[in-house]
């Protein structure tokens, strides 16, 4: 266990009392030994297991006043020599460390110097005693007296090298995300481009580079990734000592999809779309379900290739975790989890949530018998929550649709008897046409039939639509139920969906239902029931209790996966660090992933684009750093400069600039502004936010649980959390604060705390509440927040926190919400009320801002007599906050709020009254204050620097003061961006900075040397220890290699023969391209840019690769590949193609896109040659080579036949086509009858489609395919519909043109029928 801050403060006290602040670990775990003998205070840190540097422990010492001797204690002498290299090396990162040699005892010491003191290390065998002190002439007197007996000046230099992922935050804390082949924006691409120019750049501006990896998603790629892509890429940058950041990630291709289709994620019944947003069609090719178990297994297994082979490289300095960005629509993730391979892990969640099928009866029926077999529970149905089931009445079907455009509908269309016979025909939802139509204004007609005994059944009737439109958040969905209006479904933020009442308006038999769609389709369910509308968690506490399980088994999915991707890279890397791309929906549940195995948060765009820091609070609370990209490359300076702005104030520790190296380059002021502020750009990395007292706890769980598919009803619970009621906000001036979650009460990471705010978290289950009582009375204080602890997860308005709290809820004020602005809705109470003190209290000594507040909130009555009014409300005299002790700490109840919900902007006087709180609470505050700007305090990483850094975060100039509030405020401030010094004046005696000013998103970053030196040594190991922990052991779980998954292919992309031909004659190069060629002294090189790094001068050469076709490969269809996915170039700049010394291709820049090849290729051995010719250093070829065969299947069904075509604007008849052969329109369809004898077999749906004409298919309404161009490679298209097949009945087939305005040919068309071992 950690330091316990507590202990530290009052037991250490004399360690940091110079300090302005400090980052030293701590809370109330009795891990530290602090006392206070002979004068000398001390300090104890456990030994404890770290990535890289191995296990540390640590003594600190005060040999006296303003001096300090920290004693490392390390494995071994080499972990030893490597922790004092590290440190000596941080050292001289910032300016004003100087080197410099101080004599003590007749020994000359090697040591830093800053204007404010000296330190020095020195190894002493597998240790590292640090001695630090507040001016040389401390250092010189005393320093003796720490020095280990026989030490040399020679153990007081450094004597190994610094690995470089060591140094991936403090030097290396921006990278570039390096794009291979980028080119000046609107280079002409006729002129040969230097691509070493872009290596140069990244050198000489002290950055490193990112490189993607990902899975080829051709339909025949088995087993491999795009490793030729960038290779080259990283073998330049390897030769030139540049840090590399490897991003492998998951990117499904068809040959995996094919092979694990049952593992892919699965759409609810009726949903079309994926889990970026409704009627999308992104992952047609197939998603790996987050329960995925053997398919994941292997996307991981064929990434594990590239760690395996690049861990050992010095220059790699990290890794991505393959998931990447973990986003995704509300909805849409829920509604892509479902089907037999959900089901399986939602029963492994249950069990070990439920001790029993009984337990899980009871919580979910209240009858422990109600559930007989684990096999009959299954995910269920997000509509099931709100109506949907076997008594509600389906309304979906084949709709009459009509795009208005800009002209207003026509006159009663609807109202029964109009002609619409005109109209188009669409059947929503369920067919993933909807995929495909237009994203334009739909007027829909249907006609449904409702008995008169399920009228007589259901009183009163809603009528539910989950359309998932985007565009209905400022007005209800209009819908009409046999000619009249109804009052609309309400509007909603995101994906619309929703009910409304229909009861006076049905009748017995037809019912016209007409509805305007905004963005033209439903999206997934629409029907009527006999259930309210009801809100999460009025569901009562049996289907509450179901609804928490199912979103909290959707949560957890996701961490298994991430921690089986972050085991992946752990099998062949144990140390460097690991990115968690955009965890922010699972951030609880990833932290601690995280803290387990040593990964980071990284965000992917929003803290570019709005000053947030919810990242950073989460992870700092684990001990981690953060790092960041933005969404886009800035496209000018102003932008440029508002991104820096944020990641400077954010608490960030890196930058991985996207999108490439040429959106700075390229664009001459982005450039500009890029040089002019290096030196600050630069040093992220290098500081740290000082160690908080102070934590606000953030509800993840619960921000989904009242999420899709309730509409945001504020008065039945206010949203809080980081967005939404973030205490943290108003906090941000007055005292240094972390996140925490729920979960970091049960794992004791809360314990590092003194002070616990919340973020109005309204959900708080018994458990919670019960380590929050045992939390305080271990000596900790919680304050509540407006809402806190209003309802348990199964219970509504149960106010668990009331045994806390010692307060009873008599009344609260209710919420009205705003239309969206941005994207996101407001809401604000409908009245506000002045307040007073309480008699006697002292928390809140300065009331004068009490005279002018206005607030909202809950009407307190106290019910535990040790409890103690703070603020009442003026007009009836009951409580808006309060107090109580509980044990060694207390709880301060804080019912009122100044604000409205969702503001980011905290009003004044929430400052104001949280701020006195934390005085009250002794809290220490932030050293500094500036107005008009957003202004951060950092600490070097050494702990011999204070950074003071402000923001402008807007397009205007302001003028601001730099005011200091600790009496260690420094005397002169040093700017990176300039050699200038600032002198630190007063102001009625009060020290500052005066007059600052700050143009349109201008960034300041000032820096001065810390005063207390000697607490420095305590600073840099305290960070070691946090940001290097992690050091869990993954499960041996033994993935699939590349060549296992080579089920059906030659793969010869690696290991070819490599000649330059620059001076050779035709006749030679002929020669050397023959079958019977001489290739045995020539050089290997794998496919790839042949001339960096290794022969930047050579522009033609010969490549050649002997291999050997299986002699069961004799039956099949072969094919033959030389190609890389979403490229159109193969070549650079052209390549002539053999095989066994007869040519393919002559010179162009296109490779081999699944050649037919039964006739080139027979079993044995073959000879493919290449002749490649360039004009620049990027010369050679970036593709996978390899031959593919698909196997004679078991059985074939023919499709031959008649198929019913969709006319160009896939809602109108197109007439008949008879396939194989041309149909011209949007889709080719026919029923298809499946004999349940092929049960058990893999069937594949086979079609030759010439010119790539046809993007995929629709297998029963559900779209798979690989529409786009650059993945849609090649005339053969097998698609595994084994899993969407209902056998003995009719299948709808569905062939999705590629392009309808112009005929789509099909040669073949078939079923085939395959042993799941053979194929796909």
């Amino acid at each position: 266990m950690e330091l316990s801050r507590r202990s530290l403060l009052i037991g250490a006290a004399g360690v940091a009392a110079a300090g302005v602040s400090s980052s030293l670990p701590g809370g109330k775990a009795a891990a530290v030994a602090a006392s206070a003998t002979g004068g000398q205070a001390t300090m104890h840190l456990p030994a404890k297991a770290l990535r890289g540097f191995g296990t540390l422990s640590a003594d600190s010492v005060r040999l006296a006043a303003g001096i300090s001797l920290l004693r490392i204690q390390c494995a071994s002498a080499n972990a030893a020599e490597l922790v004092h290299a590290k440190y000596l090396s941080d050292l001289v990162l910032l300016p004003g460390v100087v080197p410099t040699t101080v004599a003590v005892g007749g020994l000359r010491i090697p040591a830093y110097e800053t204007s404010a003191g000296v330190v020095a290390a020195v190894i002493a065998d597998d240790s590292v005693v640090v001695i630090a002190a507040n001016g040389r002439d401390a250092f010189r007197s005393q320093a003796a007296r720490g020095i280990p007996k026989g030490s040399r000046t020679s153990d007081f230099a450094a004597r190994t090298t610094v690995p470089m992922y060591l140094d991936r935050y403090d030097k290396y804390g921006l990278l570039l995300y390096f794009q291979p082949f980028a080119q000046p924006l609107g280079w002409d691409k006729s002129k040969p481009y230097d691509y070493r120019l872009d290596f140069d750049f990244i050198d000489q501006n002290g950055a490193g580079a990112v490189l993607w990896d990902q899975e080829l998603m051709l339909n025949t790629a088995e087993g491999m990734a795009r490793v030729q892509d960038w290779a080259w890429a990283m073998e330049e940058f390897t030769k030139r000592g540049t840090p590399v950041h490897l991003n492998p990630q998951l990117y499904e291709g068809m040959w995996m999809t094919n092979r694990y289709r049952e593992q892919m994620n699965a759409k609810m019944p009726q949903y079309s779309g994926w889990t970026g947003t409704a009627a999308n069609y992104t992952y047609a090719v197939g998603q790996t379900s987050y329960s995925a178990t053997t398919a994941l297994d292997a996307e991981l297994g064929l990434l594990q290739e590239t760690v395996r082979t690049y861990a050992p490289s010095d220059n790699v300095v990290g890794w991505l975790e393959p998931h990447g960005e973990l986003g995704g629509a509300p909805g849409s993730v829920l509604l892509t989890d479902f089907g037999p391979v959900a089901d399986a892990t939602f029963r492994t969640f249950l069990k070990d949530r439920y001790s029993s099928l009984s337990a899980l009866g009871k919580a979910w029926y209240a009858d422990p018998g109600r559930i007989r077999s684990w096999d009959d529970v299954h995910v269920p149905e997000v509509a099931s929550f709100l109506g949907w089931g076997p008594d509600a009445l389906d309304i979906g079907g084949s709709w009459r649709v009509s795009y208005p455009g800009a002209a207003a509908p026509p006159d009663g269309w609807d109202q029964p008897g109009f002609d619409d016979s005109s109209w188009g025909s669409l059947v929503m939802p369920g067919s993933d046409r909807v995929e495909f139509t237009a994203r334009a204004s739909m007027l829909a007609r249907r006609t449904v039939e409702v008995g008169t005994d399920w009228l007589t059944k259901h009183p009163r009737v809603w009528l539910y639509l989950f359309d998932l439109n985007n565009n209905v958040a400022n007005a209800p969905l209009a819908v009409s139920v046999n000619g009249h209006h109804t009052a609309g479904v309400p509007a909603t933020i995101l994906q619309h969906f929703g009910g409304v009442e229909v009861t006076d308006l049905l009748t017995a038999g037809p019912n016209l239902i007409t509805v305007t769609l905004p963005n033209g389709f439903l999206g997934y369910r629409c029907y009527l029931t006999g259930d309210e509308p009801v809100q999460y968690p009025s569901l009562g506490p049996l289907r509450n209790a179901q609804w928490v399980d199912f979103q909290d088994w959707s949560r957890w999915t996701r961490q298994q996966a991430v921690r089986r991707g972050v085991e992946m890279i752990r099998q062949e890397d144990p140390e460097r660090p690991v990115i968690l791309m955009s965890p922010d929906p699972y951030a609880d549940l990833l932290k601690q992933v995280a803290a387990a195995y040593g990964a980071n948060f990284h965000n992917t765009g929003y803290m570019a684009g709005f000053w947030a820091e919810f990242h950073t609070l989460l992870a700092r609370s684990a001990g981690r750093p953060s790092t960041a990209e933005p969404g886009n490359g800035a496209p000018n300076a102003d932008q440029f400069k508002s991104f820096w702005g944020r990641w400077l104030t954010e608490g960030l520790n890196g930058v991985h600039y996207f999108q490439n190296q040429q959106e700075i380059m390229s664009r001459p002021d982005v450039l500009e502004t890029f040089q002019a502020n290096k030196a600050m750009y630069e040093a992220i990395g290098k500081y740290h936010v000082p160690a908080a007292e102070v934590a606000v706890l953030y509800d993840l769980r619960f921000v989904g649980h009242g999420g899709f598919p309730w509409n945001p009803e504020p008065n039945t619970w206010l949203p809080g959390g980081y967005y939404a009621s973030n205490s943290g906000f108003a906090l941000l001036p007055v005292c240094p604060r972390d996140g925490v979650s729920y979960l970091d009460f049960g794992d004791g990471t809360v314990d590092k705390y003194r002070v616990i705010v919340d973020a109005n978290s309204p959900f708080m289950d018994e458990e919670l509440v019960d380590q929050i009582e045992a939390w305080v009375r271990n000596g900790g204080t919680f304050v509540t927040y407006m809402q806190t602890g209003r309802h348990t997860s199964t219970d509504a308005n149960a106010w668990p926190i009331n045994r806390l709290t010692g307060y009873q809820v008599e009344g609260m004020d209710t919420y009205t919400v705003h239309p969206p602005a941005l994207g996101q809705q407001s809401f604000s109470a409908d009245a506000k009320h002045p307040l007073r003190a309480a008699p006697g209290q002292q928390v809140f000594t300065d009331t004068n801002w009490l005279a002018g507040a206005q607030g909202s909130g809950l009407r307190l009555r106290r019910i535990a007599p040790d409890a103690q009014d703070l603020l009442l409300w003026e007009d009836d005299g009951t409580v808006a906050a309060g107090m109580r002790k509980l044990g060694q700490g207390q709880i301060i109840h804080l019912g009122c709020h100044f604000e409205e919900i969702m503001d980011r902007n905290p009003a004044p006087d929430t400052t104001t009254f949280l701020g006195q709180v934390m005085d009250y609470l002794k809290v220490a505050r932030v050293p500094a204050r500036a107005a008009n700007a957003i202004f951060r305090h950092y600490i070097s990483n050494t702990g011999l620097h204070d950074f003071w850094v402000l923001y402008n975060d807007t397009a205007d100039p302001v003028t601001t003061d730099l005011v200091f509030t600790t009496p260690a405020a420094p005397t002169v401030l040093s700017e990176l961006n300039s050699s200038a010094t600032t002198a630190v004046t007063k102001k009625s005696g009060i020290p500052g900075v005066y007059g600052i000013t700050l143009g349109a998103h201008e960034t300041r970053m000032f820096v001065s040397a810390r005063a207390d030196v000697a607490a420095s040594p305590l600073e840099w190991l305290t960070v070691q220890r946090d940001w290097w922990a992690g050091t869990t052991e993954p499960e041996p779980n033994v993935l699939p290699t590349k060549a296992q998954l080579q089920r059906n292919a030659v793969d010869i992309t690696n290991d070819w023969a490599f000649l330059p031909v620059d001076n050779s004659t035709p006749e030679q190069i002929a020669a050397l391209v023959a079958a019977d060629a001489d290739d045995s002294g020539w050089e290997r090189h794998d496919l790839g840019i042949f001339t960096l790094p290794n022969h930047p001068d050579v522009r033609h050469a010969v490549m050649r690769k002997r291999f050997t076709i299986p002699a069961g490969w004799s039956t099949g269809e072969i094919q033959l590949w030389l190609w890389m996915d979403r490229e159109n170039t193969i070549f650079h700049d052209s390549g002539r193609i053999y095989l066994d010394g007869v040519m393919l291709n002559d010179f162009s820049s296109g490779g081999l896109a699944g050649v037919p090849a039964n006739t080139l290729l027979p079993p044995g051995e073959h000879v493919i040659a290449l002749e490649i010719k360039g004009a620049t250093v990027g010369t050679g070829v970036t593709a996978s080579a390899w031959a593919y065969r698909i196997p004679e299947p078991d059985a074939r069904q023919d499709l031959t036949g008649t198929w019913t075509v969709t006319g160009l604007d896939s809602i109108h008849d197109g007439g008949e086509a008879t396939l194989p052969g041309t149909f011209t329109g949007s889709y080719a369809a026919r029923d298809v009858t499946i004999d349940p004898a092929h049960k058990g077999s893999q069937a594949v749906v086979y079609i030759h489609r010439t010119g790539a004409s046809i993007n995929g298919i629709l297998i029963n309404g559900t779209f798979i395919g690989d529409l786009y161009p650059a993945t849609k490679v090649g005339d053969t298209l097998l698609v595994n519909i084994t899993s969407k097949i209902d056998y003995g009945r009719p299948n709808r087939i569905e062939l999705v043109a590629a392009n309808p305005n112009g005929p789509s040919t099909v040669p073949k068309i078939e079923i085939r029928y395959y042993n799941p071992t053979v194929y796909p």
